[in-house]
């Protein structure tokens, strides 16, 4: 008896006495886009959505809030991934960057920085942690630094790690199209195995400045806090 089955179906949808949900116009500017699986990361069928969602921003924290939601969708499953990022400031003038010593962030001490120019326009990004992961991200890549480049830069294109007893700074090459420093090729720390990459940890130390580019499309200024 259908009558007697309790209906799935809200009952504002069917007129009933609860409200509609309210429905708000966006202040900022929004987009749809669809790109294609450059990469072949997907299977045919497979379909990705990934949203970035601005946050309110905080005081103590430098730079806007965003919110990355991707879910993919392959065959009859659906996985979803949730990361909260705060995005990089905009570059400083020259006037107001001036050249003094590195000054600490509210989340804590400032152990370089990278400054770079993409798509998006000049930024400065301050490096507080022993680890970043640079690269375009995208579905199952999840880095510290999201460029927004052409494909030839690859997902997760290079790390940068920090020695916490020297403070020495050293730099893992796992693009495909490479990375120098200084003009010089980093070797490759990834090796194809029977047809899989893999990561056999080679890395290179960085001198306190250098001039770091990615598949020569982009370049990024690294600068640790002894270099000053």
């Amino acid at each position: 008896n259908s009558a007697a089955r309790p209906s799935r179906i809200p009952r504002r949808w069917l007129g009933g006495d609860d409200p509609p949900p309210p429905i708000t116009q966006p202040t900022d500017p929004w987009e749809i886009r669809f790109e294609a699986d450059a990469d072949d990361e997907m299977a045919p069928g497979d379909i990705a959505v990934a949203s970035d969602l601005t946050l309110p921003a905080r005081p103590e924290l430098e730079g806007s809030r965003t919110r990355r939601v991707t879910t993919l969708r392959h065959g009859t499953e659906t996985s979803r991934r949730e990361q909260i990022v705060t995005d990089p400031a905009p570059a400083p003038s020259s006037a107001a960057a001036g050249s003094g010593p590195l000054a600490a962030e509210p989340g804590g001490t400032v152990y370089a920085t990278l400054a770079y120019e993409d798509r998006k326009g000049p930024r400065r990004v301050p490096i507080t942690s022993n680890q970043v992961v640079i690269g375009r991200g995208g579905v199952g890549y999840w880095v510290d630094v999201k460029l927004d480049v052409s494909a030839d830069v690859s997902r997760e294109h290079l790390r940068l790690r920090r020695d916490e007893a020297t403070g020495q700074f050293f730099l893992k090459d796992l693009s495909s199209l490479g990375t120098t420093i200084d003009g010089t090729p980093a070797p490759s720390s990834v090796e194809v195995v029977e047809g899989r990459k893999r990561d056999v940890g080679v890395e290179v130390p960085l001198p306190p400045r250098a001039r770091i580019a990615l598949a020569n499309v982009i370049v990024i200024d690294f600068e640790s806090g002894s270099a000053s």
